[in-house]
């Protein structure tokens, strides 16, 4: 779902970002940070954007932006819609 940027979805925006949200609160934040970060900038800024507004793992969260290029803007598709994708680079 995220490296397709949430394209595949047969869900509306909003639909698909409640759906994402919810997956992400069933499983541990840091790991999937972690994870992550072999994953492209563009999957980083959306699961950095997503764990934001989760409330997920400080320190993660930080590590997931600190990946990422500060000068770099990302197409975050249907999960544009997340609360935070402004300030994690979405075009």
């Amino acid at each position: 779902m995220l490296r397709d940027r949430g394209e595949t979805s047969d869900l509306d925006n909003d639909a698909t970002c409640r759906r994402l949200l919810d997956l992400l609160a069933t499983l541990p934040f840091d790991r999937l940070a972690k994870a992550a970060l072999g994953e492209p900038p563009r999957v980083r800024a959306i699961l950095g954007a997503a764990g934001q507004q989760t409330g997920g793992d400080e320190r993660s969260v930080k590590l997931l932006r600190d990946s990422l290029n500060p000068l770099s803007r990302f197409e975050f598709g249907k999960l544009d819609c997340l609360a935070h994708s402004r300030e994690w680079q979405a075009k």
